[in-house]
């Protein structure tokens, strides 16, 4: 294979014909891989992220199975979503078949109970992850027909 360094030196001596000048900084030993390198990046955070996510995922369903409300205790923890700002999730929840109201007034009734235990489910959630700051939570109840209710 040789020294990569001569390697690539060669390809610096072949494409200085064509003046890449800017991109081809004799002091960058990675001048032709940064493409490459920020796609990584890119893949590292989204990594990261979906990491994150797992982590709260699991945090929120423990935090509701211990919150003492039975209408609580049977939301599940469908998925937990970034959002644009970098401080929030948000929590995607569902109500089994069984427990799902026939109208929307109870699944709207279950909201202040769930924004009442929401500073237990963060202190759960900042247990359960090592950021210097626990993100905030962002509800969305869901029922079991697809039909979503976005809150706040």
């Amino acid at each position: 294979m040789g020294n990569p360094h001569r390697r690539e030196a060669a390809w610096r001596d072949l494409c200085a014909d064509f003046e890449f000048e800017e991109e081809l900084n004799p002091n960058d030993t990675q001048g032709l891989h940064r493409k490459r390198r920020r796609s990584e990046k890119k893949r590292k955070d989204e990594w990261r992220n979906r990491r994150l996510c797992g982590q709260v995922r699991r945090a929120v369903q423990m935090g509701l199975a211990d919150c003492g409300d039975p209408d609580l205790q049977n939301l599940i923890v469908l998925d937990v979503e970034p959002t644009d700002r970098n401080s929030c999730l948000c929590v995607v929840l569902v109500q089994p078949a069984t427990n799902a109201p026939e109208d929307s007034s109870q699944s709207v009734a279950l909201l202040p109970r769930l924004h009442a235990v929401t500073p237990r489910l963060r202190s759960e959630v900042a247990r359960s992850i090592h950021r210097k700051k626990t993100p905030q939570l962002i509800y969305r109840l869901q029922n079991q027909d697809t039909h979503d209710e976005t809150h706040d």
